[in-house]
């Protein structure tokens, strides 16, 4: 990628990137592991949510992303200071000190459906009817893959609900048996596959 532009060179890291957590996903279905595989699809969503929105301009959304990576790295020199660590030298600081963070990912998965889906077949904008916001749309599927898995990536209580019945008389702990859930992770499967047809659209590959 030395003469590419710099795009190219993000994009197919993003994509070997997103095909190793595709990967881990797999090994954890296969493992029964329904609650770690939720924290991993979670993970793909926002990976493949940005890859789809960088895609739609990326002159200009890829130095948003890329900004948003420093304003990032700033929260985390403000953090550290706490502690008695300068992450940074002062005029990195002040550079960094500018960098603006990247609109919320609702919004985005909003953009990504309100552009690929009247252009690429297995993109959907509404309902066939239009009647209300479809599930399959990148939005719906932040609302039910992204927010759901939040459980388990943020401790949250419910993310114990496979593991004893807390409303029970008398609770008993045990390792959830394999459940629907299993199969519900397989959509990054076909959410990988909807990213390599914006590749191919975007940049001709694969």
């Amino acid at each position: 990628y030395q003469t590419d532009p710099r795009w190219r060179a993000y994009a197919a890291a993003m994509i070997v990137r997103m095909s190793d957590t595709l990967g881990s996903l797999l090994r954890l279905m296969d493992a029964r592991a329904d609650g770690d595989g939720m924290i991993v699809l979670r993970a793909l969503v926002e990976e493949i949510l940005v890859f789809c929105w960088v895609a739609i301009d990326p002159d200009s959304h890829l130095s948003l992303w890329i900004d948003n990576a420093l304003y990032q790295r700033h929260k985390l020199h403000n953090d550290a200071l706490a502690f008695g660590i300068e992450l940074y030298e002062p005029d990195e600081v002040e550079r960094l000190s500018t960098a603006k963070a990247l609109g919320a990912l609702p919004d985005l998965a909003h953009a990504v459906d309100t552009y690929w889906g009247p252009r690429l077949q297995g993109f959907r904008t509404r309902a066939f009817d239009g009647s209300q916001d479809d599930m399959l749309t990148f939005r719906g599927l932040y609302m039910s893959v992204y927010r759901s898995a939040s459980r388990e990536t943020h401790a949250q209580p419910e993310a114990l609900d496979d593991y004893a019945d807390f409303a029970a008389e008398r609770i008993r702990i045990a390792r959830p048996e394999r459940g629907p859930r299993a199969h519900f992770l397989a959509v990054g499967i076909s959410l990988f596959a909807q990213t390599l047809i914006v590749c191919h659209d975007a940049l001709g590959w694969p």
